[in-house]
C-alpha cells in the first residue's frame, strides 16, 4: 500500500484466495462452491483495486477495461449454487439470491450502474430458482386435469408478467433517463 504499487496489492487478494483454498481442501469437507467462491471474490477485489488505480492515472474511458473482468468474477459467485439449486437442493437458491444482494449493494456503495444492474439479474435468476426448480419438481407426479390447471395458472401468470413488464419499461425508462442527465458521481 506504501508502495502504491497495482501489482502488490492485487497479489493480496489471490494470496487469501490460495489461503482459502489451502483451508477448504485440508480442513473442510468444502464443494466446489467453496473454491468459485473465493476465487470470485478475489477477482472482484483485484478489479476494484485496479480500477482505483486506473482512475488516478487515467481518464474515466478508460474503466470500461475492467468490465469483463468483472462480470466473470460475478459469474463466478453464482454459477456453482446455481447449477446446485438445480441438482441438490433449492437452498442453494438463497445463497445466490444473498450474494446477488451483495453484488447490487457494492454497486449502489460504489456507485456504479452495472454492479447495481447485475446484482439486480442474480436476484431475479435466484427467484427464478427457487420457484422454479420446486414446480419441475411436481411436474411428474401430477397428470391428467392438473397438468392443465398448472399450464392455465402459469399462462395467467405470464399475461400478469407481461403486464408488469410493461408498465416497468416505463419506469425504467424514465430512471434511465433520469440517471444519464443526473449522473451525480454514478458510473
Amino acid at each position: 500500500m506504501t508502495l502504491r504499487s497495482w501489482g502488490l496489492q492485487a497479489l493480496a487478494p489471490v494470496l487469501a484466495c490460495l489461503a482459502w483454498w489451502s483451508l477448504a481442501a485440508g480442513a473442510l469437507e468444502a464443494g466446489a462452491s467453496a473454491y468459485t467462491i473465493a476465487l470470485g471474490v478475489a477477482l472482484l477485489a483485484d478489479v476494484e483495486l485496479w480500477r482505483a488505480d486506473l482512475r488516478r492515472r487515467t481518464p474515466v474511458g478508460a474503466l470500461r477495461v475492467v468490465i469483463p473482468l468483472e462480470l466473470v468474477g460475478v459469474a463466478l459467485l453464482v454459477v456453482v449454487p446455481c447449477v446446485q439449486a438445480v441438482t441438490s437442493s433449492v437452498l442453494h437458491a438463497a445463497v445466490v439470491l444473498v450474494l446477488g444482494v451483495l453484488v447490487a449493494g457494492w454497486g449502489a456503495l460504489t456507485r456504479v450502474r452495472r454492479r447495481v444492474v447485475t446484482g439486480s439479474l442474480v436476484v431475479l435468476v435466484a427467484v427464478v430458482l427457487l420457484v422454479g426448480v420446486p414446480l419441475v419438481a411436481l411436474l411428474p407426479g401430477w397428470g391428467g386435469a392438473a397438468v392443465w390447471v398448472l399450464v392455465a395458472g402459469v399462462g395467467f401468470l405470464a399475461v400478469l408478467a407481461a403486464t408488469q413488464l410493461e408498465r416497468g419499461r416505463t419506469a425504467v425508462r424514465t430512471t434511465w433517463q433520469r440517471w444519464g442527465q443526473d449522473s451525480s458521481g454514478w458510473e
